[in-house]
């Protein structure tokens, strides 16, 4: 709990050392459900330190303990996170078949939710590796279930994009609105600005490309200053 505290104040650097000490007392405990929690935690600190290899061998830890304790929902989330964690190492092959694992398992569960942000994960994959035609068939999918308004603003702006890419400027732009209307905090606003001087871009209207990479550099110099 010492560790979560931390982690949520953004003490990452404390809160790995007190997550370090309680992995020390797991072998005392015998508990894979307490030892399943704990991973996730460390995985989501090394995510946050951009130590992704880490983070993948947290989640992979983690899973493991929730398979033992027989918690299929908890493995099913597990599953996600091993699958953004080869994401992030670039390895986009284990990536997607990690997450149709996690969508497989969320259907069995009946976990709309879950369901709902495997499929926006691999979305924002396929877009991002320039797969184009397996990025249209996922959003047709997701499309027909759930409204776009449950979306992440990065999951909208990858749609965008993506009608940008096949040049259906109305589609593109409309996506674009909505993501930024479910920008919630400055990581979402900082990757729509990127992505909204791509679609500008490919639009055609570069003064707005412009506008929009002028701003996000801007505020990932203050970022980087920051720190």
């Amino acid at each position: 709990y010492q560790g979560r505290i931390l982690s949520n104040k953004g003490d990452y650097t404390h809160a790995i050392i007190a997550y370090t000490q309680a992995e020390e007392l797991l072998d005392k405990l015998n508990d894979n459900y307490l030892a399943g929690l704990l991973y996730t935690e460390i995985g989501s600190v090394y995510s946050a330190y951009f130590d992704y290899n880490k983070c993948l061998e947290a989640y992979t830890s983690a899973y493991r303990h929730y398979k033992e304790a027989e918690l299929t929902s908890h493995s099913a989330y597990a599953m996600l996170d091993i699958g953004i964690a080869y994401w992030n190492i670039a390895e986009d092959f284990l990536a997607d078949e990690h997450i149709h694992k996690a969508i497989e398992m969320a259907v069995s569960l009946q976990d709309d939710y879950l369901e709902r942000i495997c499929y926006e994960n691999l979305i924002i994959l396929y877009n991002s590796t320039g797969k184009v035609e397996r990025c249209g068939n996922i959003i047709r999918i997701i499309t027909a279930k759930y409204d776009k308004d449950l979306y992440s603003a990065k999951c909208l702006g990858a749609i965008a994009n993506y009608y940008a890419d096949i040049n259906q400027s109305t589609d593109a732009e409309r996506f674009l609105l909505t993501a930024w209307g479910n920008a919630y905090n400055e990581a979402d606003s900082l990757s729509l600005f990127f992505q909204s001087a791509n679609i500008m871009k490919r639009l055609g209207r570069i003064n707005e490309a412009l506008y929009y990479f002028e701003k996000g550099a801007f505020i990932q110099n203050e970022q980087i200053l920051a720190t």
